[in-house]
């Protein structure tokens, strides 16, 4: 029995767009990618953005850690 699937371009839009970025965030070290990001603002100026974001969190993490003692032992236990 052969099934019709309906999907909207939008919902390809997000997929193209997420697996875009993934592979962005994953291949930062390729020479094609630091090329794209170094030449182009409006990347350039959303990695800067993504990254001070990331520093951010990672710097509230290590300040929870610290005062919750809780929270550093279900950090440790996720890293394992």
């Amino acid at each position: 029995m052969a099934r019709k699937y309906i999907y909207s371009e939008e919902k390809v839009l997000k997929e193209f767009v997420g697996s875009l970025i993934s592979n962005l965030v994953v291949n930062r070290k390729s020479k094609t990618i630091q090329k794209l990001l170094k030449t182009d603002p409006v990347i350039r100026a959303i990695d800067k953005e993504i990254q001070t974001l990331n520093n951010k969190a990672i710097k509230d993490l290590q300040k929870s850690r610290k005062s919750n003692p809780l929270v550093d032992k279900m950090l440790k236990s996720i890293g394992k």
